[in-house]
């Protein structure tokens, strides 16, 4: 009986903030929905201020995402076709970049990247490892499969830990996946995660 009164108290308490346009953020300043971005208009997509990449959510509010041109090698910010503002090496279309779905290509341990047209980025790949695969090319760590990424002689889809690095396992190759840094990186023999 108790519990079902505390429940009601708290249902009743609930309802008397919604009837007194109380404050879900608690009085927090940067909490709740920000200012609508008129350049979103409402829609679900994105813009480019400069080099700068900005989302949009439907609720026409907008959010930084990061600046292109601060990268460690510099891109530019473009509107793809579908409204979607993204990072590429050049607002140009390329001819190798052609197709659908959108290809990515290997050429001498190099990866390149493309997305509507564009080459979105370039990697040089560890050791030249640039593994041509269907349907998506990648990086891996070697040329060779990796035994972490075999079952019964069989390619395995998991992710692991080597170290500080989160690794993804595709089509049996060990493919660098994200660095966790001093945190460390765990997992349960299928899946990994950075603490």
């Amino acid at each position: 009986m108790r519990v079902v009164a505390w429940l009601a108290l708290g249902v009743v308490t609930v309802l008397q903030g919604c009837e007194l346009g109380g404050d879900s953020c608690g009085g927090e300043p940067d909490c709740g929905p920000g200012p609508v971005d008129p350049l979103c208009a409402g829609e679900g997509s994105g813009y480019c201020a400069g080099d700068t990449q900005v989302n949009c959510y439907a609720d026409g509010t907008s959010q930084y995402q990061s600046d292109c041109a601060s990268e460690e090698t510099p891109r530019t910010c473009v509107e793809g076709k579908l409204g979607i503002a993204f990072c590429a090496v050049s607002a140009e279309q390329d001819e190798r970049c052609q197709g659908d779905p959108w290809p990515t290509l290997c050429d001498g341990g190099v990866l390149t990247i493309c997305r509507e047209g564009m080459v979105e980025e370039v990697r040089t790949c560890p050791g030249g490892a640039c593994i041509v695969h269907d349907p998506m090319s990648f990086c891996a760590l070697d040329t060779e499969r990796d035994a972490r990424c075999m079952v019964d002689g069989r390619p395995y889809l998991r992710e692991l830990c080597d170290g500080a690095w989160m690794i993804r396992c595709i089509d049996g190759y060990a493919a660098l996946l994200h660095e966790c840094g001093e945190a460390g990186c765990g997992d349960d023999g299928e899946n990994a995660w950075c603490y």
